[in-house]
């Protein structure tokens, strides 16, 4: 009967030893691994506001000192935060340049009027759904602030002419505003974009210029006086290579509607004076 529990009772011995040492690990671990969350919540911005896919900014540090997830996820805070977190944590991070809301639109109340009045719900969003909207362009912003509602930042605001405007100071580059238009027209963009179409109406040019005088009316002037080839026509449209766009001005210069933006400061985007083109 002894023979029988000796050996049970040093498997048990040495089972729970195991267990022990495995305890003080965990412990450990934990200890190391709350070090790093609490050393990444440090550095976040705090704004909870999801970008990334999480309901805030414990759950990413949680998921980023894990390796479960890259620091430059979160995108609210941008390439200096994402470096920052990197080297809390002691990884290499490549980080890109920092993005900023633009809003790709300039059919505002005084060049786009509107077939009906909306008394729904102040959105964007419930805008759209009801009949397309109440604007003649259906392709074009509502105004009625879904990106400024959803802005953690306080970056977008609605202008007199019913248009957003992005303040380049405050906008972090999270883009929940080009989540929330229904309409597409928001667009986060890196100082490396030279120029904007700011017109998403695929229709004819005699059809948009009979709701808004500063629609794209598809003329392809633009395509045809670029020195570098970097403007070709899609769907009624410029689309621009921003690897062979130099930033000339010439597409802006000719342009008859002024539909081609450049940037300006605080995130102020409008058509560039015929006398500042190059």
């Amino acid at each position: 009967m002894t023979s029988y529990l000796v050996p049970i009772l040093s498997m048990g011995a040495i089972g729970a030893v195991l267990a022990t040492i495995l305890v003080i690990a965990d412990q450990r671990l934990k200890g190391k691994e709350d070090l790093k969350v609490a050393a990444v919540m440090e550095i976040l911005p705090g704004a909870n506001c999801g970008a990334c896919g999480l309901p805030g900014c414990r759950q990413f540090a949680e998921k980023v000192a894990a390796g479960e997830m890259e620091p430059t996820d979160c995108t609210a805070g941008g390439p200096d935060v994402a470096q920052l977190v990197g080297e809390a944590l002691g990884v290499e991070v490549e980080v890109g340049l920092p993005k900023k809301a633009r809003v790709l639109c300039l059919g505002g109340k005084e060049q786009c009027g509107r077939r009906a009045e909306y008394q729904g719900v102040t959105d964007c969003r419930a805008a759209h759904l009801l009949s397309g909207g109440d604007k003649n362009c259906i392709y074009g912003c509502l105004g009625y602030g879904s990106c400024v509602t959803v802005c953690p930042f306080a970056a977008i605001k609605i202008n007199e002419n019913g248009l957003p405007e992005v303040d380049d100071n405050l906008c972090t580059g999270c883009g929940l505003c080009v989540d929330a238009c229904p309409r597409k027209l928001m667009s986060m963009e890196t100082e490396e974009t030279q120029v904007l179409v700011a017109c998403s109406s695929p229709e004819k040019g005699k059809a948009v210029k009979s709701i808004c005088s500063l629609g794209c009316i598809g003329c392809s002037l633009c395509v045809k006086v670029c020195p570098r080839d970097a403007v070709v026509m899609e769907k009624n449209l410029p689309v621009i290579d921003d690897e062979k766009c130099d930033g000339c001005g010439i597409c802006i210069e000719k342009c008859p509607t002024d539909t081609l933006l450049t940037h300006t400061v605080l995130g102020k985007i409008k058509a560039l004076d015929k006398d500042e083109a190059i």
